[in-house]
Formats: structure tokens, C-alpha cells, sequence
């Protein structure tokens, strides 16, 4: 069984983090199904879109105009897009968000409902997000942060106590900090295993293919270990989602690794195809890329 540590570095004022979240839960419940020994453990890390909003907040509209220079054409395409990719994988965004809110004391109450368990902090999370975008709900609010604890099955003393205090700021800043240091300027940032990035409301199968990339990798492994057909599934995804048109040499490898896997398999299951295909691997790059292949290329491009 492998393990995926996630770190979803999102702020609750970012709508494509609801898109992105949403999308990325139907990637896990598509993986516990097609991949039964991929486990996903979620831990929701803060970043703020609007650090230095106080705590009046300001006018959506006018807030979001000023910030990326769009006119209200714009500003309206853009919600409208947004609107459409929450629809698509089961997020629902209220048809006017009209203000903007400072978010930093909804990071507190994150940090604290990770304490107590990921589930919790995932279902806070949800909760968030649906009274903000959903709701048009203020997540500075004591009252709107209290009754998403509550929606979250939390504590609701203890919930309070976090809220009225200011417990835990100096963990959310050090948190803060260190995904900035770490090189996240903009969010949604899922980081795999604290290595490998997949950055904004990506579809589905597109967090999907990244998470069965990662957790259950092929190079170095003995031929009863892979399957040429996942391995082909993979390189096919990868050209869908970077929209690369398939070529005729990806056929004829098709066809190739299938035979090299039938026979492989033939003469030892537990044979290591990639040891033994490193010798002529090796012999091509040398000839075709090497010093070899350079001083070949050159001398024909001097004639």
C-alpha cells in the first residue's frame, strides 16, 4: 500500500480553490476505486489572496477590478467561467459574491481543526468555502466561523475559544511563510509528497493522473510488476491533458513495448526490463547524441 501526502495550499477567498478542491475530491474517490492501494492523506495549508484586507472587507467588484485591471465585460466572464467549472464538478457558487473578506482568523480555525483530525479539517474546509462562495457569507465573522465548526461536527466550546482568541497565529504565519519560501505564489497548489506541484482548479483526471504518476511509479521495476498498458495509458493522458497531438512513432511504441512485455514475460516474469534495455539505451544516446553523433551532424551540416 502506498501513501500520498497532499498539501493543498489554498485561501477560503479563492473560488478556483472551491473548483480545485472539488475536483480533486472526485480524483481520490475515482482512485479508491481504480486504485485500491493509493491512500490520499489531505493536510490544508494557508495562504491569503488579500493579507492586507481589514476587517470591513471592501466591494467585491470594485476590489477585484483594481486588483487585475478587468472592466466589468471581464470581471463578469470571469465569474461566469468560474461558475461553470464549480457546476461541473459539483460546486455551487452564488450568482453575485458581493464583498471581499480578510480570511486570516478562518486559517486559525483550519490550523486548530487539523489538530484534531484530517477529516476534520477537510469537512471545515467544505464548510468555508460553501459559506463564502456559496453563501456570500463573511468568514471573519465569530458567528460564520462558529456555525461552520458546528456544520463541521467540531467542538463548539473549543471552536470558540479559538475564534474569540488568537490562538495559533503565530503557527499560521510560520505556515504562511515557509509555502512562500517554498516558491507557491498563487493557489490552488496541490504539493505531492512535498515534491511535485500540480497548480490551479485542474479537471479531475488531471489530479488523478498525477497522483497514479507518483504513487505508483514504474522505471525500475520487474516486468511482473507493471503493466505496459498502464504505462501506455499514462503517456496517452499526458498528451490529452497538454492538448500534444498523438504521433505515429507513440503507435509503433505501442505496438513495440506490448511484444518487448509479452516476450519479457515469456522468458522470466521477474526479468528487470529496464536493466536490461540500459545497454542498448545507452549505445543509441552515445551514437545518436553523444560526441560521436555531434561531430557526425556537424561534418554534414559543413558539407
Amino acid at each position: 500500500m502506498t501513501t500520498l501526502q497532499i498539501d493543498f495550499v489554498s485561501d477560503v477567498a479563492c473560488p478556483w480553490c472551491a473548483v480545485g478542491l472539488a475536483s480533486f475530491e472526485q480524483a481520490v474517490a475515482q482512485l479508491k476505486t481504480s486504485h485500491p492501494s493509493l491512500q490520499v492523506q489531505v493536510q490544508f495549508q494557508p495562504f491569503e489572496l488579500n493579507p492586507q484586507m481589514d476587517g470591513a472587507g471592501q466591494d467585491a467588484a470594485a476590489y477585484l477590478k483594481a486588483k487585475y485591471g478587468m472592466n466589468d465585460a471581464a470581471l463578469q466572464e470571469a465569474r461566469d467561467r468560474i461558475r461553470q467549472r464549480g457546476a461541473e464538478v459539483g460546486f455551487m457558487f452564488s450568482p453575485t459574491r458581493s464583498w471581499v473578506w480578510n480570511t486570516f482568523d478562518a486559517h486559525r480555525l483550519l490550523f486548530w481543526a487539523g489538530t484534531v483530525s484530517q477529516d476534520a479539517q477537510l469537512s471545515l474546509k467544505r464548510a468555508l468555502l460553501a459559506a463564502y462562495h456559496g453563501n456570500n457569507q463573511n468568514p471573519s465573522s465569530p458567528e460564520v466561523l462558529k456555525a461552520c465548526a458546528s456544520a463541521a461536527g467540531l467542538d463548539a466550546a473549543r471552536a470558540a475559544e479559538v475564534i474569540t482568541s488568537q490562538e495559533f497565529t503565530a503557527e499560521v504565519r510560520q505556515e504562511q511563510a515557509l509555502w512562500q519560501q517554498m516558491g507557491i505564489a498563487s493557489v490552488p497548489a496541490v504539493v505531492i509528497n512535498r515534491k511535485h506541484l500540480v497548480s490551479g482548479g485542474q479537471p479531475p483526471h488531471v489530479f488523478a493522473q498525477a497522483m497514479r504518476a507518483i504513487g505508483e511509479p514504474i522505471h525500475g521495476r520487474a516486468a511482473d510488476e507493471i503493466s505496459m498498458a498502464d504505462l501506455l495509458g499514462q503517456l496517452f493522458a499526458y498528451t490529452d491533458v497538454f492538448d500534444m497531438q498523438t504521433r505515429p512513432e507513440l503507435i509503433l511504441l505501442q505496438k513495440s513495448m506490448v511484444i518487448a512485455e509479452g516476450v519479457a514475460r515469456a522468458l522470466d516474469p521477474a526479468v528487470n526490463m529496464w536493466v536490461a534495455a540500459e545497454p542498448v539505451a545507452k549505445e543509441w544516446l552515445d551514437f545518436n547524441l553523444g560526441i560521436p553523433g555531434r561531430l557526425r551532424d556537424a561534418g554534414a551540416g559543413a558539407e
